[in-house]
């Protein structure tokens, strides 16, 4: 049987239970627990296909909340940051005397138990850019143990339980929840306005940015993009500073055509490497993986291979299938810098029309991004905005904003835009007006990618 963690006060941890054990990120801890010989519970307020599949592993799971889902002999309470702190589980947690902490906390302590981790931070590109570097990591014989926020073929589904030396995991800012972590590389892709309902604005997101870069190992690296305003001074700390992307950068792209680039470091070229994904944003996160990689001290030219295996994450520009002829992309992009990357990477794709399903997700930040969002769907011949997602725990009705203004702020920008709010009459209206050829992108953090389903399933 594997080793189990240590954790802080836990001389072993042998029993743990995980309150939202259905979410990406909590049914991936769980599992690795599993695996490392922890005996695993959890909850959740619906059945899914993530509760059925953690279910078939062995993991008890319950449906619905309650304080008899907590084990008897529970070390460590393990619980979603949407969890309210009235949650049943979690009360009777503290009745019992259980340590209770939320995710990011307890993944923080996780990382106390491999040498190297590598924490993959930004605003966009984290499931992308982690996704590959697990590839390529794998290719080179690194053996690394990985946390990925979506599902990624070759190592079906979101973990990856390899050894103890390198660990990589997205690092997420919402919260300031990458602070609890102690990364050996950490990798900055791009810092822009988002999580407004938390931040109060652009430089306090910078602020926090910087708060994370600066956890970075003295002995390790900060890997960030050199497009990003003062890099430099953000980076800080006495961490490396390795920058990737810019003109002047450590890590620049040359001749770059189609999916091949000459990946260069400081002047010099390394490698020819082919990329199977589109788009120029993912030349710069495959950069930022070869960064990592050759701070690691991985074989660069094993790395390259992997990159080539690489062929996207889940819901990143994953094409479900077709609806008459037309190609049926379900994408993740829910920020108007990801939406205006994956309308080009789909213009480059299409030999006809693109029609832009978007599935704006939360009131707080389609009200605070709304000139962004009307300006970046230039790429896009139909825009068809559906209403506004709201994620569980997040309490928004004071936000006076729906997609219908969304629509007309988009309209207003030139756009040919529709506004449907509903999946039902936004299929029947698709089903009956895109062409072969054409491309249908579901954009969208939500449940838009239901109708992606749908829009295929017959």
């Amino acid at each position: 049987m594997p080793d189990k963690y240590q954790l802080g006060g836990l001389s072993r941890l042998n029993r743990a239970h995980f309150v939202g054990i259905g979410g990406v990120n909590m049914n991936c801890l769980a599992r690795l627990l599993a695996r490392r010989g922890v005996s695993v519970s959890g909850s959740d307020r619906a059945a899914s296909s993530v509760t059925d599949s953690l279910a078939k592993e062995g993991i008890a799971v319950s449906i619905g909340h309650g304080p008899e889902n907590v084990p008897e002999g529970c070390d460590l309470v393990v619980y979603t940051s949407a969890a309210p702190a009235d949650n049943p589980e979690l009360l009777e947690a503290a009745r019992r005397g259980v340590p209770a902490e939320e995710r990011a906390v307890f993944l923080g302590r996780l990382m106390s138990n491999y040498a190297r981790p590598v924490c993959v931070a930004g605003t966009h590109g984290k499931t992308t850019t982690t996704s590959m570097l697990t590839r390529m990591l794998m290719a080179a014989g690194a053996n690394p143990t990985s946390l990925i926020g979506g599902s990624l073929s070759g190592i079906d589904g979101c973990l990856l339980d390899g050894g103890r030396d390198v660990l990589v995991a997205e690092s997420c800012e919402y919260h300031r929840s990458f602070l609890w972590f102690s990364p050996f590389v950490s990798v900055v892709l791009n810092i822009e306005e988002d999580h407004l309902d938390y931040y109060k604005d652009l430089d306090d997101i910078r602020g926090a940015f910087s708060a994370f870069a600066r956890r970075t190992a003295p002995s390790g690296a900060v890997v960030i993009n050199a497009s990003i305003p003062d890099c430099r001074r953000i980076a800080g700390g006495s961490a490396e500073t390795i920058t990737f992307g810019a003109p002047g950068a450590d890590w620049t792209a040359e001749n770059i055509e189609g999916g091949r680039f000459d990946a260069v470091y400081r002047g010099r070229r390394i490698l020819r490497a082919r990329l199977s994904v589109l788009g120029r944003h993912n030349v710069d996160n495959a950069l930022a993986a070869f960064a990592v990689c050759r701070r690691l001290g991985v074989d660069l030219d094993l790395a390259a291979e992997g990159l080539t295996r690489f062929t996207g994450a889940d819901r990143r520009f994953q094409c479900v299938g077709q609806m008459n002829g037309a190609d049926v992309i379900d994408d993740y992009a829910h920020h108007p810098t990801e939406i205006k990357a994956t309308l080009s990477a789909a213009r480059e794709a299409s030999g006809g029309k693109v029609w832009a399903v978007f599935q704006p997700h939360t009131k707080s930040r389609t009200l605070t991004l709304l000139d962004e969002f009307a300006a970046c769907f230039e790429e896009a011949d139909v825009v068809i905005p559906l209403d506004i997602y709201i994620p569980a725990g997040r309490e928004e009705s004071r936000i006076q904003i729906t997609s219908a203004d969304l629509a007309g702020r988009v309209a207003a920008s030139g756009a040919d835009t529709l506004h449907i709010p509903g999946f039902a009459e936004a299929e029947r209206f698709l089903r009956g007006n895109v062409r072969a050829g054409d491309i249908v992108l579901c954009m969208g953090a939500g449940s838009v990618t239901d109708l992606a389903a749908r829009l295929v399933s017959e």
